[in-house]
């Protein structure tokens, strides 16, 4: 099944004080493929990079196939790494993993159910 992420980001803080812009990355490497989406370059005050509500850098659309585990029904993992960059020099100022399966639900519909 493919799903859909809309991804908002709000800040990220802890950023060095000689950092002067900071890009929000997320990307996954697949067999064939890297899939990469960024936000736009932000700047960075007292450490924190802000992302305005409705400003469109602070979206990122993630479309992800996932495949279910037979035994369980749960999905398989879907690890991207989220990096936090430098928007001048490209340096990585952090990293984390985050398993998008763990966000993924489908709402089964009883096909019995519906109108003839």
């Amino acid at each position: 099944r493919k799903f859909r992420f809309d991804v908002t980001v709000g800040n990220v803080s802890g950023i060095p004080a000689e950092v002067e812009t900071a890009v929000l990355e997320m990307m996954r490497k697949g067999k064939t493929s890297l899939q990469t989406k960024s936000t736009a370059a932000v700047p960075v005050t007292d450490g924190t990079a802000r992302w305005l509500s409705g400003d469109s850098g602070a979206h990122l659309i993630l479309h992800v196939t996932l495949d279910r585990n037979p035994d369980d029904f749960t999905f398989h993992s879907k690890i991207f790494t989220c990096k936090v960059k430098d928007g001048k020099t490209g340096a990585t100022l952090a990293r984390a993993s985050v398993d998008l399966a763990n966000y993924a639900n489908i709402e089964e519909s009883n096909a019995n159910n519906s109108p003839r």
